[in-house]
């Protein structure tokens, strides 16, 4: 026999009795009102190793919970952590949805997932937000085009997306998805100017853009690490990322490289404006 808080415990049969009806057991064990009903009772528990084995230290923590909540207000106890109420939407470096939802995307492109030259735009942020990269990555071959931009930026965005645009044969891409940070401000000098459609994902919804979100994963690791200093970065050396990237077979592509993909979409008429 063994006492526990005044409770006499039978450790051979493992019964826990204290003369008055059981509200609970668990592997045959017994536990009493009396034994969970005051706080005395309750912290002044010495529960053995044998005891918890049979899982009766599951039920008194069941217990200990519910008499604890007699004496404090829990209510009233700190959060632990950064919390935020249901429906709470991050708004933080965000303009709510700057442009076109995607449901209009789908009513102008209704074979979207199935055809090429749609593009999905982030930008990927430096150590302590010391400068920045901007990522295009094109749905149907994987293929992904870093820019160099160095500041995250709106005035840094259009100049480095329309250079690369000014270059590109038109009609090649034909929608740009983007992320909603302020950086994307200036989408509609973007889309007046070069006559491509831009879009919006949802506020706080990175999962419409999963193929970008997933790319800049594989770029941090690739060499745009969260530890670097992005904001003076060569363009060689970003080329070069880039290039690794796509120059890696995916099994999604069946083992062909994100550029051998993207090549096959090259028609003459393009080489002859590269």
């Amino acid at each position: 026999m063994s006492l526990i808080g005044g409770t006499a415990v039978d450790l051979g049969d493992m019964a826990v009795t204290a003369g008055v009806a059981t509200v609970g057991s668990m592997a045959g064990t017994s536990i009493t009102t009396e034994l969970l009903g005051g706080a005395t009772a309750i912290f002044g528990l010495a529960i053995t190793p044998t005891l918890l084995t049979a899982g009766v230290g599951v039920v008194i923590g069941i217990g200990a919970a519910m008499a604890v909540s007699k004496f404090i207000d829990v209510t009233s106890l700190p959060m632990k952590g950064k919390r935020h109420p249901n429906g709470y939407v991050e708004r933080r470096g965000k303009a709510g949805r700057l442009g076109r939802a995607l449901s209009e995307r789908h009513q102008d492109y209704p074979n979207y997932h199935n055809e090429f030259g749609h593009l999905e735009a982030d930008t990927i942020q430096g150590k302590k937000h010391r400068g920045a990269v901007m990522t295009l990555v094109e749905r149907k071959s994987k293929a992904v085009i870093i820019l160099n931009t160095r500041h995250k930026t709106d005035k840094a965005i259009f100049e480095k997306l329309d250079a690369l645009l000014s270059v590109t044969p038109k009609g090649l891409f034909k929608s740009i998805t983007f992320d909603n940070g302020k950086e994307f401000s200036k989408w509609k000098d973007i889309a007046n100017k070069h006559d491509i459609s831009t879009y919006f994902a949802d506020v706080g919804a990175p999962n419409q853009r999963a193929l970008n979100e997933h790319t800049n994963g594989l770029l941090r690791k690739d060499g745009l690490g969260k530890d670097m200093n992005l904001s003076d970065l060569p363009t060689d050396y970003v080329q070069q990322v880039a290039s690794y990237r796509n120059n890696i077979p995916r099994k999604s592509l069946n083992y062909k490289t994100p550029l051998e993909v993207f090549m096959k979409y090259i028609t003459n008429e393009h080489v002859v404006f590269f």
